[in-house]
């Protein structure tokens, strides 16, 4: 059984403090019933991925000492295929875009 994944990002940050990623993902590999369900038991999936963060202390001048950050953001990934196939991936009519995905989120850094 092989598994392969390949994966691009281009990002852009704007003085520090704002920045946008796009990127895109491909998985693929060989079929195989015990790891992969539905009718395909294949692993290929594929999507794109775009972000969007704010980091409000990007200049080092947090008030909590310039070690300390955090960043908020938001990202969206959407796939084009998922366990080898576009629509019905399950065998229950599942597509791939029902595994869409919207994050907001938040880190801290120090």
């Amino acid at each position: 059984t092989s598994l392969s994944q390949l994966r691009g990002n281009l990002s852009y940050n704007w003085r520090g403090k704002v920045g946008a990623t796009l990127g895109a993902f491909t998985t693929t590999g060989t079929s195989n019933s015990d790891l992969y369900g539905g009718p395909n038991a294949q692993p290929d999936s594929n999507g794109v991925m775009a972000q969007l963060d704010y980091t409000p202390w990007g200049n080092g001048k947090s008030p909590l000492g310039p070690r300390f950050n955090m960043r908020v953001g938001v990202q969206y990934t959407a796939y084009g295929k998922f366990d080898g196939a576009n629509q019905n991936y399950d065998g229950a009519g599942a597509n791939a875009s029902d595994n869409n995905d919207l994050r907001i989120f938040t880190w801290i850094a120090f």
